[in-house]
Formats: C-alpha cells, structure tokens, sequence
C-alpha cells in the first residue's frame, strides 16, 4: 500500500509525476526486475527512480520530479526522508523545493557529487516548514556540464518518507499528559500524608501543653486540707464559747 507520503517505487510513481525540464535528463522509473536495464554499478534487484547522464551527451539539462498535493498542519514540521545515490559528476546538482501558496517556492536541500560519497546509498532527512497546510515537493536534478565523460552519470532516489510532526507532537504530549497526571495523583498523596502527620503532631503537642499546664497549676497553688480542718474546729470551739 504505497502513497506518495511512503513510496519505495515497488509498484511504479506513487502519484508522483515527471516535468519535463530542459535538455536530455529525465527521471525513469527502474523496475526491480532483473531483465531491466541497470543504471548503477551496485548489483541490486530494488526498485527506486534515477537520472541517468549518458557520457557522450554534453548537454546542459534538468529534469524535476514533483510529488501531488500533500497536506499537513501549517504549524507543524514537515520531515523528509529518502535514500539517495549517485555515481560520476555529470549531474552535477540535486536540488529539493518546497511549494505552497503562501511562501511560494522555496529551496530546501541541495547536494552535489562533491559533498556525498560516490556509488554508495546514503539517508538524507529534510525538514521543512510549509506556509500552507496544502504543499508539494519537487526533486530536480540539473546538468550544468557541457562536457563530456568516459562513463554515464546516475542520480538515483529511493524509500521517501513524509511525515507530519503533528502525530508525533500528540503523542508525546499524550505521554506527558498521563505520566503528569500520574505524578501529580502521587504527589497529592505524600502532600495529604505530610498534611496529616503535621496535624497529629500539632494535636498531640497541644495535648502534653495543656497537661503540662495543668500540673503547673497544682504545682504552684497547692491545697491544704489540714488547715482547711483545724479552722472549722476553731470557728466551732467559738460558736460553743457563745
């Protein structure tokens, strides 16, 4: 189930579609059949899309391969991820743009023989910014040499992969979200115990303070229960004198 958002070129384009640029470079679609013509010098049964610069054709050219109109959320970053090889020097630029109706064209990856290493696949990750949540993406590939070379030149494209940062956003925001909920319910509950022992303490020491209060009192104004007595007996003895 292959779209233009996740395309290894297994079953054709992936709703991509060639533009005519300029000259004799054209973007072909390599089958992984063994009975096609192989472009590059590494055995492989894969599929993927290439240019080839034949080496006996000093022709200035450029060739672009343009996705159909992909959609994203304007506030979101847009990743790009594709493998990409190449082989000699005659195309000699690759150039990745961004289209939207609000920020219009704009260049977002450039590579050249001079920069990557020769025959060999590598991944390149682009990220990009649409102005608009409606956006294509272009791969154009440019000869600028008019000369020639003892051996072909191939640019070759494969496994493109966009995805919206948006999901990935939600779904880190959802992890947050449930893990702080969880952390929040756990701190709520040492609070409440700290609450709880603060009060008992606070109760208990208010406790032994008005028991120490009280024996403070007996302390310091004790009760005579004796002279209590003997002044009953003296008041009586004086009423019986009467």
């Amino acid at each position: 189930n292959e779209s233009a958002s996740d395309c290894s070129f297994d079953h054709g384009l992936c709703h991509w579609k060639v533009n005519t640029g300029y000259g004799n470079l054209h973007w072909i679609w390599h089958s992984p059949g063994e009975e096609h013509y192989q472009p590059l010098s590494l055995p492989s049964g894969q599929s993927y899309i290439y240019v080839l610069k034949p080496a006996n054709d000093g022709v200035k050219s450029k060739t672009i391969f343009e996705s159909p109109p992909l959609y994203t959320q304007d506030i979101y970053t847009v990743m790009l991820q594709f493998d990409l090889i190449i082989e000699g020097y005659l195309v000699d630029t690759l150039i990745i743009e961004s289209i939207d109706d609000v920020l219009g064209v704009r260049e977002v990856y450039t590579a050249s023989p001079v920069n990557l290493p020769q025959k060999q696949w590598v991944t390149r990750t682009v990220k990009m910014n649409p102005g608009a949540s409606s956006y294509q993406i272009r791969f154009i590939a440019y000869s600028n040499m008019n000369s020639k070379s003892s051996s072909a030149s191939v640019v070759a494209i494969d496994n493109i992969s966009i995805t919206d940062e948006l999901s990935q956003s939600i779904m880190v925001g959802i992890g947050a979200g449930s893990a702080g909920a969880f952390l929040i319910v756990i701190l709520a509950g040492i609070l409440y115990g700290v609450y709880r022992n603060s009060v008992r303490r606070k109760q208990e020491a208010e406790e032994i303070k008005i028991e120490n209060e009280i024996k403070d009192i007996a302390i310091s104004s004790p009760v005579d229960y004796t002279g209590i007595h003997r002044n009953t007996t003296i008041t009586n003895d004086i009423a019986s004198n009467v």
